[in-house]
C-alpha cells in the first residue's frame, strides 16, 4: 500500500510539479534588494527549509500591531475565527485592519525569496494575525503537527511577543519535506506521503529515533521565520503565557482566486 503512494506522489505531485514549472515563463526584477542576501534566504530556505531573520521588525511596532489586533477582535469578534476551547483567536484578512500589517502584507523582499525558491510567481493571498494563550488542553497553533501541503508552500511568521520554550514556539520535524526523507519515513514510520495531520505519538516516534530533527525556534519579538509548511510543523502547545503573530500565505498566482474562501471568516473591508 506505502508503494503504491510512493508512486502516486513521484508522478502526479513531483513530476507535475516539474512540468508545470518548466512552462511557466519567470522573469524576476531584483528591484533594489541586494541579490546576495535573496541567494542566502534562498539558499538556506531551499537547504533546511527555513531561514530565521532577527530584527526584522522593531519592539515598539511589534507593540503597536498588537495593539491594533486587540482593539479589532473587541470591535468585531463575529469577524474573527476561535478555536473551540477559545484559547486561540485568528484575523484572516488583517493587512484590511492596519497599515502597519498591510506593510508587512506587501514586503516584496518576503516575495520575492519565495517566488525564487519556487520558480513560479507567488503572491500573497492574506497576512493572519493571531493571539493564542496558555488554555487548558490547548494543541498550539495550528492544531498540532500537519504539513500545509505535500508540495512546497511558503509562509512568512513574524513573532510579536518574545517567544520562549513555554509560550508556543515554532517547531518542525527537519527534511520531512525532502523527497528522500519523504520516502523513508514514509516507509520506515508507516506514514501515508498524501497524509498532512500527523498524531503526536507519530511524531514522538520519529523524534526518540531521530532527536537531531526537532527543531524549536524561540526568539524575541520581531523575529521573522521564512518556511516551506510541507515540512511537519506546529505551534508548540503553551505551557504558560500567550503569543501573538502574524504569517503571510502565499500561493502560486493561479491558485489566488481558488484559495479566496478557504480561511473563513475574513476581512474584506479597509479598516484604517
Amino acid at each position: 500500500m506505502h508503494l503504491i503512494y510512493i508512486i502516486k506522489y513521484i508522478f502526479y505531485s513531483k513530476l507535475l510539479h516539474i512540468l508545470k514549472n518548466f512552462l511557466f515563463v519567470k522573469k524576476f526584477f531584483y528591484k533594489s534588494f541586494s541579490v546576495n542576501m535573496i541567494d542566502d534566504y534562498v539558499s538556506k530556505l531551499k537547504k533546511n527549509g527555513y531561514v530565521i531573520i532577527n530584527n526584522f521588525l522593531n519592539k515598539e511596532n511589534c507593540k503597536l500591531i498588537i495593539k491594533e489586533i486587540n482593539n479589532f477582535y473587541d470591535k468585531y469578534p463575529n469577524k474573527v475565527w476561535e478555536d473551540k476551547i477559545k484559547s486561540e483567536y485568528r484575523i484572516h484578512g488583517a493587512e484590511k485592519v492596519s497599515i502597519n500589517i498591510k506593510n508587512f502584507f506587501i514586503n516584496p523582499l518576503l516575495n520575492m525569496v519565495g517566488t525564487v525558491c519556487f520558480n513560479g510567481k507567488l503572491s500573497n493571498l492574506m497576512t493572519m494575525a493571531n493571539r493564542i494563550v496558555s488554555a487548558a488542553n490547548n494543541l498550539g497553533s495550528g492544531g498540532g503537527w500537519h504539513k500545509d501541503d505535500v508540495e512546497f508552500q511558503y509562509k512568512a511568521i513574524l513573532y510579536l511577543i518574545d517567544v520562549n520554550d513555554n509560550n508556543g514556539p515554532f517547531q518542525l520535524i527537519k527534511h520531512s519535506n525532502k523527497f528522500k526523507f519523504i520516502i523513508k519515513d514514509c516507509l520506515k514510520y508507516k506514514m501515508k506521503i498524501n497524509e498532512t495531520r500527523l498524531s503526536e505519538k507519530k511524531i514522538n516516534e520519529i523524534i526518540s529515533m531521530e532527536p537531531e530533527r526537532l527543531k524549536t525556534i524561540t526568539g524575541s519579538a520581531g523575529t521573522l521565520i521564512l518556511v516551506d509548511t510541507s515540512l511537519i510543523h506546529r505551534g508548540r502547545p503553551l505551557v504558560s503565557g500567550l503569543r501573538y503573530a502574524l504569517t503571510n500565505y502565499y500561493y502560486p498566482s493561479y491558485k489566488l482566486k481558488s484559495m479566496q474562501n478557504h480561511f473563513l471568516p475574513k476581512v474584506e473591508e479597509i479598516y484604517y
